[in-house]
């Protein structure tokens, strides 16, 4: 495992902030705003989890928050995207066919933050009994 837990916190940290300080309305963001790639944001979110799990150290609101943060990568798309889907969005009353097409992406964009979900929930549930089975 190349990642440190300190780089793995960081990235984690800085994920966080990119969630946090996004604009109101602005569902989508571009994947050029996370601090890297969204494999290495996953796999930074999977080494805190490993690391708060043999520990014994993972709470149910650290746990939660970590799911949302992994889950919400569905919504980081490229720059292109990111603008059309925000503007889609935004202009979601305006005309029928703007409606349907805005809620194609949704329910596809919302099947996968689900798959994410699902995803990072059975890693957790993984760990939780590889942890166990250590400690017998």
């Amino acid at each position: 495992m190349s990642m440190t837990l300190q780089r793995a916190v960081e990235i984690v940290s800085q994920y966080g902030r990119i969630m946090k300080e996004a604009k109101e309305g602005q569902y989508f963001q571009a994947t050029s705003s996370l601090p890297c790639s969204a494999a290495r944001v996953k796999f930074a979110i999977c080494r805190v989890l490993m690391d708060r799990i043999r520990l014994g150290q993972l709470d149910m609101e650290t746990m939660e928050s970590l799911v949302v943060a992994y889950s919400h990568l569905a919504f980081f798309v490229d720059e292109e995207a990111a603008a059309d889907l925000n503007a889609l969005t935004k202009n979601r009353g305006q005309d029928r066919e703007n409606q349907e097409e805005l809620g194609d992406m949704l329910k596809v964009m919302n099947s996968r933050k689900h798959q994410l979900s699902r995803e990072i929930q059975q890693f957790i549930r993984e760990e939780l009994k590889e942890r166990l089975d250590q400690n017998g």
